[in-house]
């Protein structure tokens, strides 16, 4: 395989479950980032809580960068209308993610994705340093949803976006 050409960031998928840790170690310090696929079209395509945080520490505890993908279309973790499916929000991984940078443990991580309190998460992205928010940004890369305008929505309702500036 060759190499990508310099600035090209590569992100390799990982699997939940048993061979997560030996994929995360095999990723460390090769330069790739970590892709966490938080949903999918069955249920069981959606990591729990508990799954998700450990994920996210597995990524921060080697220096690893991640995107998650499938799932985020809301800011705040939700329960879907057509389907029941539980589905994390994008806030609130972005905060699970702060929390865990700031050395809580992963239970807390889980508490934080389990939150279903827009205005709680509202109020702690707003606490948000720039410190955090660069640190956040080395890590945390990016989100995939099938939605440009869910999300947007979102921020602007939660005013954390301002709907002049979209």
């Amino acid at each position: 395989m060759s190499a990508l050409p310099t600035g090209i960031p590569a992100y390799v998928e990982v699997p939940w479950g048993a061979a997560q840790s030996a994929v995360l170690d095999a990723l460390a310090g090769t330069g790739a980032h970590a892709k966490l696929r938080t949903g999918g079209t069955t249920a069981d395509a959606f990591p729990t809580e508990s799954e998700l945080a450990a994920a996210i520490a597995g990524c921060l505890d080697r220096d690893l960068a991640f995107k998650c993908t499938a799932g985020l279309h809301h800011a705040v973790r939700h329960s879907a209308a057509d389907t029941g499916f539980e589905h994390h929000g994008f806030l609130n991984v972005l905060l699970a993610t702060a929390a865990l940078l700031d050395g809580a443990d992963t239970t807390r991580a889980a508490e934080v994705l389990a939150d279903r309190s827009a205005d709680a998460l509202a109020a702690a992205a707003r606490q948000l340093s720039d410190l955090h928010i660069a640190r956040l940004q080395n890590r945390f890369r990016s989100f995939g949803t099938c939605s440009v305008t869910e999300p947007l929505t979102d921020l602007t309702g939660l005013g954390l976006l301002d709907p002049t500036e979209r």
